[in-house]
């Protein structure tokens, strides 16, 4: 590891996927499956139900599918999602977990600004309306996020983050 990629790696990065929740894993799963087909979501569409379906939160698929669109339509930047096998959990997808779990409780407009971080002004609105509605479900299905996520708004942009593709590992 150079000295550039030691700058760059955080507490997100320190998490491993194995000790998030079983809820934070199957939404982890389901966002880093989401960004290795987002050209084709099509192709992992039955994957994503079977796992939705399985959760109980079935009708939180076209919300999570409207905000994954949001997200790789209005990307600023590549985002820092790893592979489905990477036991380490990166800085946007911690990101995204947490706001997934502020969701519950926050306005539409703090949604849209921690969004903004990493997409433009319209996605980040799409996505916070999508985010919403898909833990309304979540919420009513008796689901909750168990952990709050290291809040890693201060890190954006990454200086020391420049990925080659769309999922990082």
């Amino acid at each position: 590891m150079d000295k550039s990629q030691a700058q760059g790696c955080d507490l997100a990065t320190q998490v491993s996927v194995l000790e998030l929740p079983w809820l934070e894993r199957t939404l982890l799963w389901s966002i880093r499956t989401w960004a290795a087909y987002h050209d084709a979501p099509q192709s992992v569409w039955r994957p994503l139900e079977s796992a939705f379906t399985e959760a109980g939160i079935r009708p939180a698929l076209e919300p999570f599918a409207q905000l994954m669109c949001a997200l790789f339509a209005g990307l600023k930047r590549n985002p820092d999602i790893r592979c489905v096998r990477c036991l380490r959990l990166g800085k946007d997808e911690s990101a995204l977990l947490a706001t997934l779990a502020m969701a519950v409780q926050a306005s539409p407009s703090i949604i849209e600004r921690r969004l903004s971080t990493l997409m433009l002004p319209l996605a980040a609105r799409t996505g916070a309306r999508a985010a919403l509605a898909m833990m309304r479900i979540v919420v009513n299905a008796g689901w909750h996020m168990q952990q709050v996520h290291a809040d890693t708004e201060a890190a954006y942009p990454h200086q020391h983050s420049q990925p080659i593709s769309m999922t990082t590992h």
